[in-house]
């Protein structure tokens, strides 16, 4: 059924009723609904994701000004340009790398999770997505993802919308979420919303940051989709509304903060989460700018909210979108030729990173004896390192390290012009950070770490991207940084003496180990996926924790466990927790042993 154009009745403004909304209507079964000082009448819609736009020569009135127009071909070919761009990037871009590594049974949908704010951006992913989905009525909330010709035309889907409320601008964030709510009441999609105060209930004083909200929207999204996805083979999307214009912001910044030549890049229309592989985040609307969204938006008489922090100069991105940018438009003649450029030269960039990885990779195998990488020979030109070089160098740090360090490009730049300066000082050492150093010793480099471990105690193992190492005498505590921990495990009557292997491994197929941590010692043992679940550590992730166990005669046991910090993944926050068992009460203990935890970087 063809969706009515709906005529639009104004309504004096009240004093106390801020513009908040743009006039559009909300497509609902009500006869009329009102949006702060404008009145709407609603026409009903039986098929409610199939909707037909009507472009005919009928009145219709300009969203801004209530100018009438009669002309509409010109808005009809746009609107259809917008969503084919939309609908293109999907099929061609986003849901080939879904689709690629799943073996979907039969009808299994894939579950799509709409991030929606309320403003103009996520507003117009949600209409956009409403247009491609085809509603199967037998079925609640299950639809059909209707990309004509497509890989994925037809895709059975499941649809939910989450929504963040953050509490920092008072009516305005309640507003932002009942236009969210009031979105998915009329297409009768779950609703899913967060509170920045619920989060934060536990943690004395943490004050609101855009990086601990950006962390904490991450980690919540992924929580969310694992639990609705359970244990069924079906895959996750989470949809963001992230446009052109953000992608050239991303650019910018990198530019600002310094970025290698080989990664100047904008943002990825699809990445796979990093810690479960049945859940892809999908930007759908990169190649669409904000100019273009905000116009589908007013021609299609779909309100939305603004965010009055967008505009504050307090943060880096909100002074490159509202001052920078706008700037080098006007520089080199408006935000299309900047765009090109920009383009142009991530192409550039992209193409440079292939062919010097693939040259420095040769150069190792060609100069590193035997795979021996241990050693890194010092080049015997005596000139500036080329390009290829530092590249190699660069990876022959991640190699040998095991990827628990990487340099940064200041650093790799120092240990260059040491080498190229100063080539007859054969004995020297740079720190690179995180306890180590890059040595020169005499025609080779090599890579040394401050602490001195007993590799015959550690069965070398990784954990989401932690190691460790027994560590030799007792290090001060000045070694603890923030990627490196020690602790100190007591061995008590039960392991004194049996000299104990230790190994790192994770809550996954250790499900039935026991745990209680030393400030509940001498209380009831505990399943360890239960403590971690009184941690708040998500659902998703508690199979993920890494673990430090011990086992001798045949018993296994966990010394430690890692517990992120709530709205942190398990490489940006957290701490060990030891078990009552292990913990060193005082200097009295019979045995123990230091162990140095290390995260790469």
């Amino acid at each position: 059924m063809a969706w009515k154009r709906l005529t639009r009745v104004p309504v004096l403004p009240s004093s106390r009723s801020p513009l908040a909304f743009y006039s559009s209507p909300i497509l609902t079964t009500s006869s009329k609904l009102v949006h702060d000082n404008r009145l709407f009448l609603q026409q009903p819609i039986n098929d409610k994701f199939q909707r037909r736009y009507s472009w005919s020569k009928s009145r219709h009135f300009d969203a801004t000004i209530g100018k009438e127009t009669s002309d509409c071909d010109s808005d009809a070919v746009f609107v259809d340009e917008f969503l084919s761009k939309v609908q293109t990037n999907i099929s061609d871009e986003i849901l080939p790398n879904v689709l690629n590594s799943w073996n979907r049974p039969p009808e299994s949908p894939l579950i799509l999770l709409l991030c929606v704010s309320g403003g103009c951006d996520s507003v117009a992913l949600f209409y956009s997505m409403v247009h491609l989905l085809k509603s199967i009525e037998v079925v609640p909330n299950r639809y059909r993802l209707c990309l004509e010709e497509k890989d994925g035309a037809h895709l059975p889907c499941e649809v939910h919308v989450v929504h963040f409320d953050h509490q920092q601008r008072g009516e305005e964030s309640d507003r932002d979420r009942l236009l969210v709510q009031q979105m998915c009441s009329d297409y009768n999609i779950p609703f899913h919303c967060y509170y920045w105060e619920d989060a934060n209930r536990d943690i004395h004083q943490r004050k609101f940051s855009q990086e601990m909200a950006r962390d904490w929207r991450k980690s919540k999204t992924v929580e969310l989709l694992s639990t609705i996805m359970g244990s069924t083979p079906s895959r996750g999307l989470i949809l963001t509304a992230h446009h052109r214009d953000d992608s050239v912001e991303t650019v910018v910044l990198k530019m600002l903060r310094g970025v290698h030549l080989t990664n100047i890049s904008g943002m990825a229309s699809v990445q796979q989460d990093r810690y479960n592989n049945r859940i892809f985040i999908g930007k759908p609307m990169l190649q669409v700018g904000k100019k273009d969204i905000e116009k589908y938006l007013i021609l299609q008489h779909i309100p939305w909210r603004e965010d009055s922090s967008n505009q504050s100069s307090k943060y880096l991105r909100n002074r490159v979108r509202n001052e920078l940018i706008p700037l080098l438009n006007e520089l080199v003649g408006g935000e299309t030729i900047l765009y090109s450029r920009l383009i142009n030269a991530q192409e550039q960039s992209r193409k440079l990173k292939d062919d010097v990885t693939q040259r420095a990779d040769f150069y190792l195998q060609s100069y590193i004896a035997n795979s021996d990488i241990s050693h890194y020979p010092v080049p015997q030109h005596g000139g500036p390192l080329t390009v290829v070089e530092e590249e190699a160098l660069y990876k022959w740090v991640e190699l040998e390290s095991r990827r628990r360090i990487s340099l940064t490009y200041e650093k790799l730049l120092m240990i260059c012009r040491q080498l190229s300066e100063y080539p007859d000082r054969r004995k020297w050492n740079i720190s690179i950070g995180n306890e180590w150093k890059v040595a020169r010793d005499g025609d080779v480099l090599i890579l040394l770490n401050d602490l001195e471990f007993d590799h015959a105690r550690s069965l070398q193992s990784s954990q989401n991207g932690w190691t460790f190492n027994v560590v030799k005498g007792l290090p001060g505590d000045n070694r603890d940084s923030v990627h490196t921990k020690l602790i100190s495990l007591a061995l008590g009557p039960g392991w004194n003496g049996k000299n104990p292997v230790m190994s790192l491994q994770k809550v996954n197929g250790n499900e039935s180990l026991k745990f209680i941590p030393y400030w509940r010692k001498g209380k009831r043992e505990m399943k360890i996926k239960e403590f971690l679940r009184g941690q708040k550590v998500p659902l998703h992730r508690r199979g993920e924790a890494p673990i430090l166990c011990l086992e001798a005669d045949d018993s296994l046991k966990i010394a430690a466990v890692f517990v992120e910090s709530e709205g942190n993944s398990f490489d940006q926050g957290g701490r060990w927790v030891m078990h009552a068992d292990f913990h060193v009460e005082s200097d009295s203990v019979d045995e123990s042993v230091t162990i140095a935890l290390k995260r790469s970087v």
